[in-house]
């Protein structure tokens, strides 16, 4: 059973995430739907989620195309956080012996700014509960 997000507390999206929304085309149109402002790292933003595979059975399945989400943080609809206070940055190197960069990052942000995180990985799901 899915938990709803708190509506006052931000949601943040790891990469996987994003690149899943994104792969839908109507990336837009779920942004503007979760009613709870929504954030991501910047090292996801500006690092992680930048390509889509196209899939599918054909010769290009393998070929990336690019995510572009700036009109996205332009719109306002996604917000671009980093860490940047000692305990953020500290907490994000606790989690990075354990997870990636992405999911360390945007769990340090959700640990000392109130946020929910979604995410899609097992074992940040367990690291983070």
């Amino acid at each position: 059973m899915a938990v709803e997000p708190e509506p006052s507390r931000p949601l943040l999206l790891d990469a996987c995430c994003l690149i899943n929304l994104a792969a839908t085309g109507r990336v837009e149109e779920l942004l503007r739907s979760i009613p709870t402002p929504i954030w991501v790292a910047d090292l996801v933003f500006g690092t992680e989620a930048l390509y889509l595979r196209r899939g599918g059975g054909g010769e290009d399945a393998e070929e990336r195309d690019r995510i572009d989400l700036t009109s996205l943080r332009d719109a306002g609809l996604l917000q671009v956080a980093g860490a940047e206070a000692d305990a953020e940055l500290a907490t994000f190197i606790t989690l990075a012996m354990d997870l990636d960069n992405g999911e360390a990052v945007t769990g340090a942000l959700a640990l000392h700014r109130g946020a929910d995180v979604a995410t899609d990985d097992r074992k940040a799901i367990r690291v983070l509960s």
